[in-house]
């Protein structure tokens, strides 16, 4: 594998609409071809989805060209659809908030976290959206101390739309819904959960284990 700070992140999000989801899956599915594996340009893909929703995580190294990718994905489709074809539903996703910008991601083949993708809907109201990207710039410091001793080792966050998808990675024995309840009695994350509520299409007393739901892993190379 290569060395962490080699690696780059993409992550990619699309709705899955009627009648689409099946060509949805399978263009984030063919980022995989078998040709970048075998050159170690990427480092990991993992594929995760809800009944409404697909998310991909691509991480490859610092060297790969996301043009060149796109084109090498769409020549190798064997079925004739790549993302390229699927540009009005497959997105290139903006990335709100990192835990540390400072640390380079671990890589989606590193077997020594543990790797939780969930994701929440935000209010519908552009100012409110607006606010909420501005508030993850400056997250409160307390907050971030309180991930540190959850045993977390980052945290991204990326918008498609009014759509959040969180990224979390921990200690192998991390467990969201045991230690759910340590985590909101920690200093100030009652607060905070309140606080970036008023974004959120959920209820301002919602711990984080209620708000956030949990995607499913469908694909890992």
């Amino acid at each position: 594998m290569k060395k962490e700070e080699t690696i780059k992140r993409f992550c990619f999000g699309a709705v899955k609409t009627l009648g689409r989801e099946k060509q949805v899956s399978f263009a984030l599915d063919n980022l995989t071809v078998k040709d970048f594996a075998e050159n170690h340009e990427i480092e990991g893909f993992e594929l995760f989805q809800n009944d409404s929703f697909c998310f991909a995580i691509l991480d490859v190294t610092s060297e790969l060209n996301l043009t060149i990718l796109r084109d090498k994905a769409k020549v190798y489709s064997k079925e004739g659809y790549g993302i390229s074809d699927l540009s009005d539903e497959v997105k290139l996703l903006d990335r709100i908030f990192k835990k540390d910008v400072g640390t380079s991601h671990y890589g989606s083949k590193n077997e020594n976290y543990k790797r939780t993708v969930m994701t929440l809907q935000i209010k519908n109201n552009p100012g409110l959206l607006k606010e909420y990207i501005e508030v993850h710039a400056k997250v409160w410091p307390q907050i971030i101390d309180n991930m540190n001793t959850m045993g977390i080792r980052d945290m991204e966050i990326y918008l498609l739309g009014h759509q959040a998808f969180l990224i979390m990675e921990t200690d192998l024995c991390f467990n969201l819904e045991k230690e759910g309840e340590r985590w909101s009695n920690l200093p100030e994350e009652q607060e905070w959960q309140y606080y970036v509520a008023k974004f959120q299409n959920v209820d301002s007393n919602n711990k984080v284990v209620e708000k956030w739901k949990e995607m499913q892993l469908v694909n890992k190379n």
